[in-house]
């Protein structure tokens, strides 16, 4: 059960810091279109890999803490 918990909670606080991530690079794109296009694409592109990342650790993690 404890390890459950602890999982469940790394999971959990991998997931917020991936949005803060993400919530980062988005304004970050935002600021940047003004000024290039391709500083856009490539903010666009990590806020969009930062995502994709933190959803493999919530998944890895809630998975782990099935087993």
């Amino acid at each position: 059960m404890r390890s459950h918990v602890w999982f469940s909670s790394a999971s959990t606080y991998f997931t917020a810091s991936s949005m803060r991530s993400h919530v980062w690079f988005s304004s970050a794109s935002t600021y940047f279109t003004a000024s290039s296009m391709p500083s856009h694409v490539w903010f666009s592109s990590a806020s969009t890999y930062f995502t994709a990342s933190s959803m493999r650790s919530h998944v890895w993690f809630s998975s782990a803490s099935i087993l």
